[in-house]
């Protein structure tokens, strides 16, 4: 059956993947034009539909992994599409297509050149942290599958528990980092320090009460994702596990978000590989393949890796010299002026 299905399904998840790529170069170019508040408020709401439309799917349905697939398809396909017409509406990409020629004809100022390898030495850490975070994800997987077929299955549904976890910080962190770098470009060192303060707190409320909610109903969320009563014994276990790193890494998210915002792009991208290859991958080695232990194992690897990786980005956030940050972002600003 997964050798019928998996190109499929590859072939599939490789569109959607084009598709987000493509949504977030556009969301990318409104963020830079004052859009970020509205990102935010349309990724919140996009990613509650999605996960309506997905239990409705799987609970009321009965669709299966390649029915799901052509549905997050659909849905991808419809949200990209309302997303580009209501920003083309609200003149958020009116500035990027004023005057074009000139816009394609910036590789003729050697000015332009340095700008782009800037904008390249700012966008590579972004591309490295997201290339180490679905190498994890991969590798894990394998390990996974190692385990047995019930491990690998367990894997795959624990992945949607956590995704839906982190939905609704995701939006949040986005849109309080950027608060704090528009605070330090003006100078306000004083209320981006609260700000900062502030989200972190917000951040660690949110993810305790998510893990305190996803753990008290841990079964029903088994039950309606699996009709299995090993898988559902052995995803009970896992969503455990992860709701222990839930707050951990709530806060180490939200922190991550504003040290790149501060500039910190490599320390931020250096900690993360670290605690990725480090502490998560290693522990999850020994368990696998050196204890033989269950998946739940895997998933305590992925809470130690994201645990560590979460304090430290937090003492990076709160040890850093907002002063120096706030004067590196108003030099930067004005020679953009």
């Amino acid at each position: 059956f997964v050798c019928h299905i998996g190109p499929k399904y590859a072939i599939m998840s490789s569109l959607m993947s084009l598709m987000d790529s493509s949504s977030s170069i556009i969301s990318a170019l409104v963020d830079l034009n004052g859009g970020a508040n509205f990102n935010s408020v349309y990724d919140f709401w996009d990613s509650v539909i999605n996960l309506v439309l997905t239990f409705v799917a799987v609970a009321f349905l009965q669709q299966s992994l390649f029915g799901l697939g052509i549905l997050w398809l659909v849905i991808d396909v419809a949200s990209a599409v309302v997303y580009v017409c209501t920003v083309g509406r609200k003149g958020f990409l009116k500035p990027f297509f004023e005057d074009t020629r000139s816009h394609f004809s910036f590789l003729q100022s050697r000015a332009s050149l340095t700008l782009l390898s800037l904008i390249l030495q700012t966008s590579l850490p972004h591309t490295l942290a997201g290339v180490a975070s679905d190498l994890e994800f991969r590798v894990l997987s394998v390990m996974a599958a190692e385990l047995g077929a019930a491990e690998a299955a367990t894997w795959i549904l624990l992945s949607y528990v956590w995704s839906s976890m982190e939905c609704g910080l995701d939006s949040f962190s986005s849109a309080a980092a950027t608060q704090v770098n528009s605070l330090l470009t003006k100078g306000d060192i004083v209320t981006a320090r609260r700000a900062s303060r502030k989200a972190r707190a917000f951040a660690l409320l949110y993810g305790t009460s998510v893990a305190l909610i996803v753990y008290a109903t841990k079964d029903p969320i088994a039950n309606v994702l699996t009709s299995d009563y090993t898988l559902q014994s052995m995803l009970v276990d896992c969503i455990t596990f992860a709701c222990v790193g839930a707050p951990f890494a709530a806060i180490g998210g939200m922190s991550e978000e504003m040290n790149k915002e501060q500039g910190r792009y490599r320390t931020s991208m250096a900690i993360s590989w670290c605690c990725s290859l480090i502490v998560t991958i290693p522990v999850a080695t020994v368990m696998t393949f050196g204890f033989r232990c269950s998946v739940a194992a895997i998933v305590s690897a992925v809470v130690m890796g994201s645990t560590t990786d979460g304090m430290l980005q937090t003492v990076l956030l709160v040890y850093s010299n907002f002063h120096s940050a706030s004067n590196s972002l108003q030099e930067h600003a004005n020679d953009d002026l």
